[in-house]
């Protein structure tokens, strides 16, 4: 084992699943090089821990491809877990509270959807194709959507008591 801490490690595995580890020394920067080990034919990475300290998990990363290289953690595959924190800078939505906040009217709403076939503020599925998403800023447009649309079931409940208050009188004058 590498005991140099500025050191990389990785993980090899072959079509039949045999398994062999490999370290380097490194001064630290992303540069370092694995060697596939000799008695494992057709070897492919199944976890990377760069010197920079990225780790990288699945049979199709590597420090170049374009998605991953810029993450603490990159997963080629599903990721599961019981629990998962975003922390984030991400503004959330409780400005929508806000007495200065306007809400789209409906009409405007209409129009941009017919033209653009997504929701104002959530990404299209073409963009989120080509970059992803970002799950905590995700999360707070989504809210925001939420938000809005809690607001507006709110302004019809409104409008519909008052209706329902004008039949009322309407109809105790026949």
């Amino acid at each position: 084992m590498n005991n140099n801490k500025n050191g990389g490690a990785v993980i090899w595995a072959d079509m039949d699943g045999a398994l062999a580890f490999s370290t380097v020394a490194s001064n630290g920067g992303a540069g370092a090089s694995y060697q596939s080990p000799a008695n494992i034919m057709g070897a492919y990475q199944r976890l990377r821990i760069s010197p920079d300290g990225k780790v990288q998990i699945g049979r199709g990363l590597t420090s170049a491809s374009p998605h991953y290289a810029n993450y603490k953690l990159a997963v080629d595959g599903k990721l599961v877990a019981q629990s998962v924190y975003v922390m984030s800078a991400t503004d959330w939505a409780d400005f929508v509270f806000e007495p200065t906040y306007r809400l789209m009217p409906l009409p405007e709403l209409e129009r941009y959807l017919q033209l653009n076939k997504h929701l104002p503020t959530i990404p299209s599925a073409g963009e989120v194709q080509a970059n992803g998403i970002d799950v905590g800023t995700m999360q707070a447009r989504l809210l925001q959507q939420l938000e809005e649309l809690t607001l507006r079931v709110i302004e019809l409940d409104k409008q519909n008591q008052r209706l329902q208050a004008e039949i009322t009188a309407l109809a105790a004058k026949k």
